[in-house]
């Protein structure tokens, strides 16, 4: 065989084991994180059952809530919500009663991922409720677009507050 043909012969070999082959790449995401705290005067149970309440937690978060789960006392209870227009799936993923709840938030459409967290802790007579969320986003905000969340984000904490406080 020439030169030629063995060349032409290995090419063939490396396109078809080219397009067989799945090609990884590297996509990097860009994230946001938004966490602040507040004192409620309420005991950790208190505010536990607020936050474990999937319609009342959907109201603090400003969510529409669609179907699913009713409480989110547990590992794994989902529901369906929507948020800025997106369907989405709400999973508890950590809860560790009157301490800790985290779920994640995951759009139909998985054009991001949200996990958020919220931590309790005995202040005094009342509770300091820690908030932390974070997510991956699909492009670069505004600055009047972070500057909306956090605004969202601290009346998000006035509405926990009035739910807890209330009672």
């Amino acid at each position: 065989m020439s030169r030629l043909t063995n060349l032409i012969i290995i090419l063939f070999i490396l396109f078809f084991i080219h397009i067989g082959v799945a090609q990884t790449q590297n996509q990097p995401l860009t994230g946001q994180s938004f966490s602040g705290e507040i004192t409620l005067q309420a005991s950790p149970e208190e505010v536990w059952n607020v936050l474990t309440n999937v319609s009342q937690l959907t109201d603090i978060m400003g969510y529409e809530y669609v179907g699913g789960a009713k409480s989110f006392a547990r590992v794994g209870s989902k529901a369906q919500v929507k948020v800025w227009g997106d369907n989405s799936g709400f999973m508890v993923v950590r809860a560790d009663k009157n301490r800790e709840l985290r779920f994640n938030l995951d759009p139909d459409n998985g054009s991001y991922i949200c996990n958020c967290r919220w931590v309790l802790s005995k202040s005094g007579n009342g509770t300091k409720v820690q908030f932390v969320e974070r997510y991956t986003e699909s492009g670069p905000q505004t600055r009047e677009d972070l500057a909306a969340q956090v605004r969202e984000t601290n009346e998000q904490f006035k509405r926990l507050k009035v739910k807890v406080e209330k009672q």
